[in-house]
C-alpha cells in the first residue's frame, strides 16, 4: 500500500454540487482546498453521483477543468496571504460551474463577479479555463471592464445620481452594441465596440459630468453646448473630446 494512503473513508459535500461524496479521510485536515469529484482524494470508484455538474453539463471541458482546479491545494510557502488568494479564485471557479458551466461567460456575468473580485483574481482564476483559449475570445481584457463600472460609481459618489445613471445607461447601450457584434460574428476592428476604446471613452465622460457637477449642474439640460466650451477651454482638451461628449449629447436627447 503506497505511503500515506488509506483505505478508510468519510463522506463529505462536493463543494459545487453539493452531493455526498466519498473522501479518504486525510481530506479532514485539507482545509485550504476546495474539495470536489476531482480532488484526488475523492473517492468515485461507484461513479459520479446524479447531482454533478459534468454529468449535469456532459459537453463541457470547461466545467471539469474548472472542478479540477478548485480542488488545487494551495502551496505551503505560498502562506497564509497564498492560501486566501487560491480560496478567491475558487470561489470564482464555484461561481462559473453554477452559474456558467460552459464556454464564455458573458459580459453580465463578468460585470457581477468584478464587483466582489479584483480583475487579477478572476483571470487568475479563469485564464486557463479551455474557452479563454478560443480563437475568437469576445473579451480579452476583463480590467477594462472593472474599470468602465468604477467609473460610473465614481460619478455616483461625485456628481449624484442623475449624473450616474445617464452614464450607467450609455454604457449599456455599448454593451448592446458590442453584443450585436458578437451575434453577427464581428471581432477585432470589425466589432462596432471595442471594450479598450470604451475604457477610455467612459472615463473621459465621467470627468466631463464631475466638473458639471461641481458647477451646480444636476443634469445635461441645464449644461448647454456653452459650457462644453468652456470646459474644453479651461481643460484645454484635444477637439477629438468635444466629439465624445457630443455624442453623449446626442443620445441623451
Amino acid at each position: 500500500m503506497p505511503p500515506g494512503y488509506s483505505k478508510a473513508r468519510i463522506k463529505k459535500p462536493c463543494g459545487a454540487c453539493g452531493a455526498a461524496l466519498s473522501a479518504r479521510t486525510q481530506e479532514l485536515s485539507a482545509s485550504i482546498r476546495a474539495f470536489t469529484c476531482q480532488t484526488h482524494t475523492a473517492d468515485m470508484t461507484d461513479g459520479l453521483p446524479p447531482e454533478c455538474w459534468i454529468k449535469q453539463t456532459p459537453d463541457s471541458v470547461d466545467t471539469l477543468v474548472a472542478l479540477s482546479a478548485m480542488s488545487q491545494r494551495a502551496r505551503s510557502h505560498d502562506g497564509k496571504r497564498g492560501s486566501q488568494r487560491a480560496a478567491r479564485r475558487a470561489h470564482v471557479l464555484l461561481r462559473y460551474v453554477t452559474e456558467v458551466r460552459a464556454g464564455e461567460p458573458s459580459v453580465a456575468w463578468y460585470r457581477s463577479v468584478l464587483q466582489e473580485y479584483d480583475a487579477g483574481v478572476v483571470l487568475g482564476a479563469l485564464a486557463k479555463m479551455p474557452y479563454w483559449k478560443q480563437d475568437k475570445l469576445r473579451l480579452s481584457s476583463l480590467r477594462g471592464i472593472a474599470e468602465i463600472d468604477t467609473c460610473v460609481s465614481r460619478v455616483r459618489s461625485i456628481a449624484g445620481d442623475n449624473f450616474a445613471d445617464l452614464l450607467a445607461g450609455y454604457v449599456d447601450h455599448h454593451y448592446e452594441l458590442m453584443a450585436f457584434g458578437f451575434e453577427n460574428d464581428l471581432f477585432g476592428r470589425a466589432n462596432p465596440v471595442k471594450l479598450t476604446t470604451l475604457s477610455g471613452r467612459i472615463y473621459k465622460l465621467a470627468h466631463f459630468l464631475q466638473w458639471l457637477s461641481g458647477h451646480g449642474h444636476e443634469s445635461l439640460k441645464s449644461a448647454g453646448p456653452s459650457w462644453l466650451t468652456r470646459y474644453l477651454a479651461d481643460h484645454q482638451k484635444h477637439p477629438s473630446i468635444a466629439y465624445q461628449i457630443t455624442k453623449l449629447y446626442d443620445w441623451a436627447r
